[in-house]
């Protein structure tokens, strides 16, 4: 049997469509949040009954934003940066994108392959190289907090 009664779960529900975490939508609902994952477990409906919750909330900030943006320009450059940082994040003059970082990998690429005549050599470069191209990848895939 679910350890949240009815009005636990809608408060929940309500709590995380507002845009609160689990952890607070319990505490505010009178409950733990041990209580929500039995309740989950017991009845996986709520897990996506939660899931859509903060979905809808994503959902409306976006479109309320998206209204902003056709008037308001601050609005717009805010949300293009968020959205694109690769593309409309102001950068400082030392700053590079990955894509820029990957672009020199290339040349370097090129340069070794012309003037490094050891085969093993410039192989081990190349491995080298193709790693450190996929770490800088991975870690601009990261989300940022």
């Amino acid at each position: 049997m679910p350890l949240l009664s009815e009005s636990q779960r809608k408060q929940v529900i309500s709590f995380v469509q507002l845009g609160c975490s689990q952890v607070v939508a319990a505490r505010l609902a009178n409950c733990s949040l041990a209580d929500v994952e039995e309740t989950i477990n017991a009845d996986p409906t709520l897990l996506q009954e939660l899931a859509n919750s903060g979905s809808e909330l994503e959902a409306s900030a976006l479109n309320a934003l998206s209204h902003a943006c056709s008037n308001n320009w601050r609005a717009a450059c805010w949300l293009l940066e968020r959205l694109y940082p690769e593309r409309y994040t102001k950068r400082t003059a030392t700053a590079a994108s990955t894509h820029d970082l990957l672009a020199f990998l290339t040349s370097v690429s090129s340069l070794i392959y012309r003037h490094v005549r050891n085969a093993q050599e410039q192989e081990n470069l190349f491995k080298s190289l193709r790693e450190l191209g996929r770490e800088m990848q991975a870690r601009d895939a990261k989300p940022r907090k």
